[in-house]
This record gives structure tokens, sequence and C-alpha cells, in this order.
């Protein structure tokens, strides 16, 4: 089981562990992981565990995600 650590600006904001084959990421209440942030999609994202690897990929095709710091819209974790 991997996990994911939400941090901004170097402090860290909550960490997830990665327990289902998909989870769901965004400001929606019906996400995995919920994130109440204004710059946050209701649906942004999700990470989907291939084998012994996850898989984070953007929802939103326009503007993707950030992953330590780089834009991207598909990242293996």
């Amino acid at each position: 089981m991997a996990k994911l650590v939400l941090s901004l600006n170097g402090t860290v904001i909550n960490q997830f562990f990665t327990d289902k084959p998909k989870l769901g990421i965004g400001q929606a209440a019906d996400n995995d992981i919920v994130i109440d942030d204004p710059v946050v999609g209701e649906h942004c994202a999700h990470i989907v565990g291939i084998g012994e690897d996850h898989i984070l990929e953007s929802l939103d095709g326009d503007h993707g995600i950030q992953v330590n710091g780089k834009a991207c819209f598909r990242q293996i974790l």
C-alpha cells in the first residue's frame, strides 16, 4: 500500500493511504480524497493501482495536476 502526502509550500496538510484499486480526488464530497481548496476541481484526478504501481491521472484535460511542483497529466507515483 502506498501513501500520498498532500503538502502546500513544504507544509504537510494531510496523508492518505492508497488502499483501494481506484481513488477519486477533488473538492466534491463523493471523492475518496477530498481537498477543500478553490483551485481544485470537483473531480480533478484519480489514482489507479496497476500491479505494484499507482498512477495519478488528471481528469481535467486543459490544466492537468501538479506532482512535486511540476505540471503533468499522468504520473507514476
